[in-house]
């Protein structure tokens, strides 16, 4: 049943990119927050046929703190005065979620020197990123601390499922998490743009932006349902 929440979060998805091109308003945040809703509920019923339910467990953590993370900075665009405490809530719980996944495939894997490796070399690629902002045109002001710990979060993420492939021969649901991986990312560079910087605010970014984010919460839910 986990094709019906997918194509439910579709639909929601749609809705919501027309809503948000026209302007941002609450119900925009609610459409974006049915559309992680999908997913998150996909990631619970895949939780009733995984079988390792501890693994399940740390994935649909991560999915709820997704969902929780889309609610505030959907809530930093229609209440503006309070714009800096809801963009920090949105870091926290997005930070929150990648840790969920790290935490979820360690455990699950047992390559704990692994994660370590790719904690260090995510650091030091958030460490370049943020410290390239004036040549990406960007400005993190008071969010410069909190990009660096998001980014090093964010960028594990793939690098440590990466490595898992390598070792498991790139069995299927490693894969899947390396492309959510990958998605999370792509779509957080695009994001950075449009939340630090200038004129990237247009249909192209928010489209792609959204469509890459949702595609990557709907790969960890089905990740659920196949491990």
């Amino acid at each position: 049943m986990w094709w019906i929440w997918c194509i439910l979060g579709a639909i929601f998805c749609a809705l919501f990119l027309k809503e948000r091109m026209a302007g941002r308003n609450l119900r925009s945040v609610f459409l974006k927050a049915m559309t992680s809703t999908c997913f998150f509920l996909m990631a619970w019923q895949g939780l009733f046929q995984c079988q390792t339910i501890s693994f399940g467990l740390w994935f649909v953590a991560a999915c709820f703190f997704g969902l929780m993370g889309d609610v505030w900075l959907g809530l930093k665009w229609t209440y503006p005065k309070q714009d800096t405490m809801f963009t920090f809530a949105g870091f926290v719980c997005f930070s929150v979620e990648h840790f969920f996944l790290l935490m979820g495939l360690v455990l699950y894997t047992g390559h704990p020197v692994a994660l370590l490796f790719a904690l260090i070399l995510a650091m030091i690629l958030s460490y370049v990123v943020v410290g390239m902002e004036k040549k990406m045109k960007l400005k993190y002001g008071y969010f410069k601390g909190i990009s660096l710990i998001y980014g090093s979060l964010l960028f594990s993420v793939p690098i440590f499922s990466f490595l898992l492939c390598c070792f498991h021969h790139f069995q299927g649901m490693y894969v899947w998490t390396l492309l959510a991986g990958l998605f999370f990312m792509a779509s957080d560079l695009i994001l950075s743009g449009t939340y630090f910087g200038e004129g990237k605010d247009r249909p192209i970014h928010i489209i792609s932006n959204h469509i890459l984010y949702f595609m990557a919460q709907f790969i960890l839910a089905y990740v659920i349902w196949i491990c």
